[in-house]
């Protein structure tokens, strides 16, 4: 079934008026009064709702049945290094259908692509927009967050548990190794670098403040394939794999 996301606090008759999710339920959905939709709010709770009227602007909905509320204990935050358009949208779209719950778009010191002031705004609106779609699409209670862009020396590391790094020349710590000591209720930051790579430098600066490289297996991986490998071992390990 169709989900929707609002800011505002579910009651017993909501108005969605957001202009792309109007156009999505009249014209893509071709919903008519009395059919049904999931709506959830910023928190997390999600209802069946109804088709009350369909304006040319507006669309209401009464309340039905709530949804169980999905409460995962842990928090994931992706530190995402800038990599080319196609390559960081799809590591955005993926990351967001495998549950992280936020995005921090990162400058390194091999960062190809540049985001002049002009274009941040544009960019980080596009890649919500597709986080917004792909938790629709994978039916979650909760929409990923884009963080704002910033450089990879501006991360606030006191706000994580457990700092792990995909890191192409670690021939020690493995991924399985690294995930089976991290508890299920942790605050998570995963970091993956560049095309070309962290330099040594950003891996020395990250390790003075606790993180931790980790291997992903003896083939080198593109950044947005790293990024899933990453969220897909965590999501099987503290999600499908303990009790």
């Amino acid at each position: 079934m169709q989900r929707y996301f609002i800011k505002e606090r579910i009651t017993d008759e909501i108005t969605i008026r957001d202009a792309n999710q109007v156009h999505h339920i009249r014209n893509v959905m071709r919903r008519q009064k009395g059919d049904q939709a999931v709506v959830c709010d910023d928190q997390g709770h999600c209802f069946y709702m109804k088709i009350e009227r369909i304006e040319s602007d507006s669309v209401v909905f009464s309340k039905g049945q709530a949804l169980p509320k999905l409460n995962r204990k842990f928090h994931v935050t992706l530190a995402q290094s800038l990599i080319r358009k196609d390559h960081f949208e799809l590591a955005c779209q993926k990351a967001t259908e495998l549950g992280v719950d936020t995005i921090i778009p990162i400058e390194t010191e091999r960062t190809i692509i540049k985001l002049k002031d002009p274009q941040v705004e544009k960019k980080l609106t596009r890649w919500q927009a597709i986080a917004q779609e792909a938790s629709e699409q994978s039916q979650r209670n909760t929409v990923s967050k884009i963080a704002p862009l910033m450089h990879l020396s501006a991360l606030d590391f006191s706000l994580y548990d457990t700092v792990l790094i995909a890191y192409e020349n670690e021939k020690t710590v493995t991924l399985k190794t690294a995930l089976s000591v991290v508890n299920k209720d942790s605050k998570l930051l995963l970091i993956v670098g560049p095309e070309g790579g962290f330099t040594a430098a950003e891996i020395a600066f990250l390790e003075r403040h606790g993180a931790q490289t980790v291997s992903l297996g003896p083939r080198i991986l593109r950044s947005e394939t790293a990024a899933i490998y990453l969220l897909c071992a965590l999501s099987y390990e503290l999600e499908m794999n303990r009790s």
